[in-house]
């Protein structure tokens, strides 16, 4: 007997799928269609249309066009990984790091984002099961169920999301400003150590007090351990990072956080408007709601005790004092989170003045070197004092525009759009 080819066999399975679901069609009356939840658009997966086409036509089932697939937007937070990183991941060792590259990494290595992932891709599945079962019984119940495990799923997901890709753009900035901190550090103590050697020599001399001599070494003390501490910091959060991207020695870091200056923000109320039509949180209480009042209709056409419609009651009632709380509790951290833009944008602001008191003072040092009025100590101390000042203001500059992406957060901006946003700062 001769074997049927494989393309024959496919187009046998296809006609067949075809006539069952051509046949479901013809008994559920009225327009096929899968409602996905409002929040899919954020994080969800789209598998796209499935097409299926017979003699008679062709019959399509899709999801809604907004919702994204998880490989494209993993593909637009992260981007393509180009060839000469991919070889130095596979090999654990990477010269040079961009910031840029560094959250690509992300999509092949963090753990946690996989494991999201995957359970948001198997809770999709379900629903999707669910949806196709409620096409012939229209259950209202079971689509809102499936719906609530689904948005549940999606919240988890932008989380986990959220804390892999901004905490490590956070790391990444850490690491940076660690460094620079080191390198402040170093300096302050090699001229302190000078001023100690000093300080010794001028006690033996009968110049100064022994009581100068250990005011002097306590305050060398405080320096070498400050470095101390701040090489043991750098140690363990670059162990942390090369292991949360798989590598084995640590790269050179090449991104640098812009210059970050005052961004407008809309009024309060546009801000708590949008962040309440954005909130999750408040469409699964809703949807929570929904399902109380189907199960007490229920109960209604039915022989209920009195008791457990009474219960009913209540548990609609109580649902509807949930969503007024939700609403508050939303609103409040909208306006919570305004107010900490604000005051990170106050502290910002005082950066920027001490960076402007520092630069002043280490002008007038350099003409008083210039004339012999001031020692190189002084001027290098100076200079030290500025470094220091331009450190803090990238460090506020860094919380300042972390707060404000926190606030757009909360305001539904898509994940993808805030880290590209976050990226486009440090390539500079």
């Amino acid at each position: 007997m001769k074997t049927v080819s494989s393309t024959y066999k496919k187009i046998i399975i296809m006609m067949t799928m075809t006539a069952v679901v051509v046949l479901l069609v013809t008994m559920v009356p009225g327009v096929v269609s899968v409602v996905i939840p409002r929040a899919v658009s954020e994080t969800v997966p789209d598998p796209g249309l499935i097409e299926m086409s017979a003699i008679s036509g062709t019959v399509s089932a899709a999801v809604p066009d907004e919702v994204d697939d998880l490989d494209e937007m993993q593909k637009t937070v992260t981007g393509e990984l180009p060839e000469d990183l991919l070889e130095g991941l596979s090999e654990g060792l990477l010269k040079e790091l961009s910031l840029r590259e560094a959250v690509a990494l992300l999509k092949v290595a963090d753990r946690d984002y996989k494991i999201a992932r995957l359970e948001l891709e198997n809770q999709q599945l379900n629903y999707e099961m669910n949806q196709a079962r409620t096409l012939r019984t229209e259950s209202r119940y079971d689509r809102l169920t499936g719906e609530l495990g689904y948005l549940q799923a999606q919240n988890e997901f932008r989380q986990t999301a959220r804390s892999v890709f901004i905490g490590l753009i956070d790391s990444y900035q850490e690491l940076n400003f660690l460094a620079q901190e080191i390198s402040i550090a170093e300096r302050n103590k090699d001229m302190i150590a000078d001023e100690l050697e000093e300080t010794r020599l001028q006690v033996e001399a009968g110049y100064s007090s022994r009581m100068d001599l250990m005011l002097k070494q306590r305050e060398y003390n405080q320096a070498a351990f400050e470095l101390a501490r701040l090489e043991a910091e750098l140690e363990q959060k670059e162990r942390e990072f090369k292991s949360r991207l798989g590598l084995v020695e640590m790269p050179e870091l090449t991104s640098q956080l812009g210059q970050i200056n005052k961004i407008d923000l809309p009024e309060r109320e546009i801000v708590v408007q949008e962040v309440l039509a954005s909130s999750s949180g408040l469409e699964v209480v809703e949807i929570n709601r929904e399902l109380i009042e189907i199960e007490r209709d229920r109960a209604r056409v039915s022989d209920t005790p009195e008791l457990e419609m009474a219960r009913l009651d209540n548990q609609v009632e109580l649902a509807g004092l949930e969503i007024e709380k939700a609403r508050e509790d939303t609103e409040g951290h909208a306006l919570q989170q305004y107010h900490l833009v604000e005051q990170a944008f106050r502290q910002l602001e005082l950066a920027q003045d001490n960076i402007e008191q520092t630069e002043e003072n280490h002008r007038i040092i350099q003409e008083q070197r210039r004339a012999g009025l001031a020692s190189e100590r002084e001027l290098a101390q100076a200079e030290l004092e500025f470094e220091q000042a331009e450190l803090n203001r990238a460090e506020a500059g860094l919380a300042y525009l972390m707060s404000y992406y926190d606030l757009r957060d909360l305001m539904g901006e898509e994940l993808e759009v805030l880290v590209d946003e976050i990226l486009a700062q440090g390539e500079i």
